[in-house]
């Protein structure tokens, strides 16, 4: 429905229209509560929910693991969300193209956690460590041909998250935040899990670096 009405020619404007639902939202709320901050989780297609989640925000952050399909999503966004080493067919039809078209401010990339690494001595395998260069390396090449969308200087915006195990699990289980998880045994389903202090101490360092650089 939201791709229907978008793509109507009448009234003027349809597409802006439809897109600024969110932000008309999010404007709405601020309004009622200005210390308002908002988090879009974006499902991992670029669907028309994800174009109004991405013009409804002013940072993302992008996520990646150390595998080929964060390394191609680098060169995605480039594509679908800035509009680069688009066909010249489709340089005005793109997202990009209709949202310069209609005046709407695209967000910048703020951050880039290379999250789940399996670490050893506190620092990301060689083989972890291998493919986050390589996005590393492609974040550096879309930041030098897009270098106004990126908020946050190229020395701040990587940083590993190590795989949180059984922290991850008992948290989404038991339904509670990251500083209320205990050490020691917890029942996932009849299933005695273990918490050790080390792998939680570490993910909540990481995760405590990622809440000071938003």
């Amino acid at each position: 429905a939201i791709n229907q009405i978008a793509a109507q020619t009448r009234p003027q404007g349809a597409w802006a229209k439809v897109h600024r639902w969110l932000v008309d939202m999010v404007d709405a709320i601020q309004t009622q509560i200005p210390e308002a901050v908002f988090f879009i989780d974006c499902n991992p297609s670029f669907s028309a929910y994800t174009e109004l989640a991405l013009l409804a925000a002013t940072r993302v952050i992008v996520p990646c693991t150390a595998d080929g399909s964060s390394a191609r999503a680098i060169e995605n966004i480039g594509q679908l969300l800035y509009g680069l080493n688009v066909p010249a067919a489709y340089a005005t039809a793109n997202f990009a193209g209709q949202a310069r078209r209609h005046g709407l401010a695209l967000p910048s990339i703020h951050l880039v956690p290379l999250n789940r690494s399996t670490q050893y001595d506190n620092r990301a395998s060689r083989a972890f460590r291998a493919m986050y260069d390589e996005i590393q390396r492609r974040v550096n090449a879309l930041r030098a041909a897009q270098p106004t969308s990126f908020s946050a200087p190229a020395s701040a915006m990587y940083f590993d998250i190590p795989d949180a195990h059984a922290v991850s699990v008992v948290v989404s289980h038991e339904g509670i935040p990251l500083s209320r998880v205990k050490i020691g045994p917890h029942d996932i389903h009849g299933v005695t899990t273990q918490v050790n202090q080390d792998p939680l101490d570490r993910y909540r360092t990481a995760i405590q670096h990622l809440v000071r650089l938003l």
